[in-house]
């Protein structure tokens, strides 16, 4: 209750006062830029400088190389991608020690985790169909509602075009995988207020890799098996600027189809002809209004159809001829979402407000459900929130000296799991605009997901909604001109970050073995998550740049009557690296990538035989561009895991061995 009580005085004051400590009797008044209409990021200015953010553009994430979405993750601090082998391997998301369900992720600011598990399959989405990745680490419920509570991330693809393009690309790998993609635009004015932008990506691959295995006590080669893998993903999106008003619709479909192999056993793989089909629609609808230079309004409808179809005819224990489920989920959601810049009576001063209204409708219809509650289960939440920004400049020589504040309030209500309050506050100092200083509060609410609830045989309706207090201190450094030794010359870019982070989170849930037989949904009464992250970017020369991240994380479960209590939690490394260098000229570019993860565990008693030896990771490419008949023709080449290394990340989920991938993009 304390912590209320001290969040509303404060919240209140920052959020509904006009003029926060202003000079009233001065009549010289600050002119604010006009609002900007964009919803192409979550977070504003001032959010980024309070709470650690990480920004990928195109340009970025085409160096890495990445196929899917999950490999550009990887290089992103205080991210471990969770990967069960190949490219068709379930992928998710564990950012800052957090399981994937507490994590937001949003595709062009609409929310895509899965209602049903709460998670999403970063798998399912091409890498080359982003424009932008956004990364904001830090419990963030207040501001992106329910499920932010270790941070978000904002998949964001092209929403304009101003002149006509069309690119195509292909590629070939080893492990017979293959890969088509066309994408471009038309805009219908010489303004470029309206057009279409368009996206289509098919992949495949047999995904039968070969891996080393200890079987019986003797080092063998196996190969993998069902591990094929379908994949296709289509885009359109339309925009037009109709005077103050942008209008933009968006029609999203990914289909997939692939071979679900499990654990690799002594003497056997199980699930070995376990096949798993799904279809995903969404469709979005975004309108934005300036009605004022300060203030917009912002619409936004999404409706999203998912169909997941599982067959196992080896699953005997669910009958004869196996497993064969499909579940059908709905999600309908609509926000409206209003922002304004105040003019203050003061030159040190800038404020802003803004408050959402929204609701979600979800629907779920399977045929593995709980007997009690049949074969449909709904939840409807209906959520608002209020948000203010102070900006006070400090010094009247600079205008970079300034102090950035920000407050939030979010009330949610959950038809089947309650109602739920998510406060924050956050403060960064900004000197000269190269050093950040800062610090964020928030608490946090994550409801049960449906399986959690209501899955067949692991489903618990007595579970409790996880909550989490999140602290984010931090430090950042960034100078366009640093002059460094006479090794070094000049860097045209250098930035530093460091942050240290902890989070207490009450009734996380997770999976408990219940009998030799069955796994159930369970509330353990406390987690702990300690950790430091630190982040280095450097380009010397203009043609040369360096990245390097390292994560440090101790998640353990402090309930007190836990035998566990002290012990790592599952599948959490304590350290993370990663490491990009990039040589780039005008027709041709060069680079490295490096990732290491550290051991973690597979079981929650930490064992020794539960241990998962640390491994280390190298990708290299080299990439050129030509032009034939004055059309850029783009060609990759690149080897991942150069030195072959064997490992899983996943206990007894082998990943692949080294693998040699060749790209063409013409663009037009």
């Amino acid at each position: 209750m304390i912590r209320f009580t001290t969040f509303t005085l404060a919240a209140f004051c920052l959020l509904f006062t006009p003029i926060f400590g202003a000079d009233t009797t001065r009549t010289k008044q600050t002119r604010l830029a006009p609002v900007e209409i964009s919803t192409l990021r979550l977070a504003s200015v001032v959010e980024r400088s309070i709470a650690p953010t990480t920004i990928l553009n195109a340009a970025q994430i085409q160096a890495l190389g990445a196929r899917q979405t999950a490999d550009v993750l990887s290089f992103v601090p205080g991210v471990f991608v969770r990967n069960y082998g190949g490219v068709g391997g379930l992928k998710t998301l564990s950012l800052r020690g957090a399981n994937a369900a507490q994590t937001a992720i949003f595709l062009d600011g609409v929310r895509v985790s899965s209602t049903q598990s709460g998670q999403f399959d970063f798998s399912t989405i091409p890498a080359s169909m982003l424009e932008e990745i956004e990364v904001l680490r830090g419990g963030a419920g207040a501001l992106y509602g329910a499920g932010a509570m270790a941070g978000a991330v904002n998949l964001r693809t092209k929403s304009r075009i101003t002149a006509p393009e069309l690119t195509l690309a292909a590629e070939a790998a080893s492990f017979q995988e293959f890969r088509a993609a066309v994408s471009g635009g038309v805009p219908f004015t010489e303004q470029g207020n309206m057009g279409l932008v368009g996206y289509a990506e098919a992949q495949t691959t047999q995904g039968n890799y070969p891996f080393r295995f200890n079987e019986f006590g003797r080092d063998t080669t196996l190969e993998r098996v069902n591990a094929d893998a379908h994949f296709f993903a289509a885009s359109l999106l339309g925009f037009a600027q109709i005077e103050r008003w942008r209008l933009q619709g968006r029609v999203l479909t990914r289909f997939a189809e692939r071979g679900t192999p499990g654990a690799v056993v002594q003497g056997s793989v199980e699930m070995a002809r376990a096949r798993l089909g799904e279809e995903d629609v969404l469709a979005s609808f975004t309108a934005n209004n300036a009605f004022t230079n300060q203030s917009l309004l912002t619409l936004l409808a999404s409706a999203k159809f998912n169909t997941l179809h599982y067959r196992d005819p080896d699953a005997r224990q669910f009958g004869a001829n196996g497993i064969n489920e499909r579940f059908v989920a709905q999600d309908w959601s609509a926000s409206a979402k209003l922002h304004f810049d105040e003019t203050v009576n003061s030159p040190f001063l800038a404020l802003s407000h803004e408050f959402l209204l929204e609701t979600t409708v979800s629907d779920l219809r399977g045929n593995m459900l709980q007997r009690d509650v049949g074969n449909r289960v709904q939840r409807v939440n209906i959520g608002f929130a209020a948000k203010g920004e102070l900006r006070v400049q400090l010094g009247k020589t600079t205008m970079f000296n300034e102090l950035r504040m920000n407050a939030a309030l979010r009330a949610d209500s959950f038809s089947d799991v309650g109602n739920a309050l998510s406060p924050l506050l956050g403060a960064a100092w900004v000197l000269d605009s190269i050093w950040t200083v800062r610090a964020q509060w928030s608490y946090n609410f994550r409801p049960p997901a449906f399986n959690e609830l209501y899955y067949l045989n692991f489903g618990n309706t007595r579970l409790k909604p996880e909550r989490a207090d999140c602290w984010n201190v931090g430090v950042s450094f960034q100078h366009p001109s640093f002059l460094s030794t006479n090794l070094l010359q000049s860097a045209s870019i250098l930035s530093f970050a460091s942050d240290i982070f902890y989070h207490r989170t009450e009734n996380q849930i997770i999976a408990v073995q219940t009998s030799p037989f069955t796994v159930s949904a369970q509330n353990i009464e406390q987690v702990q998550t300690l950790g430091w992250e630190a982040s280095l970017q450097a380009a010397f020369w203009e043609n040369f740049s360096f990245q390097m991240n390292y994560t440090f994380q101790r998640a353990t479960n402090e309930t007190p009557s836990a035998f566990t209590r002290g012990k790592q939690l599952v599948y959490t490394p304590e350290h993370l690296a990663s490491a990009v260098v990039n040589y780039k000229e005008s027709w041709f570019q060069a680079g490295c990538t490096a990732q290491y993860v550290g051991n973690r565990y597979s079981l929650p008693a930490n064992s020794a035989d539960a241990r998962l030896p640390a491994f280390f990771t190298l990708n290299c490419f080299a990439e050129a561009t030509a032009r034939i008949a004055q059309t850029p023709v783009r060609m990759r080449l690149q080897c991942d895991n150069v030195f072959d290394e064997r490992y899983a990340v996943i206990r007894n989920f082998p990943m692949p061995a080294r693998a040699v991938r060749a790209t063409a993009e013409v663009k037009f």
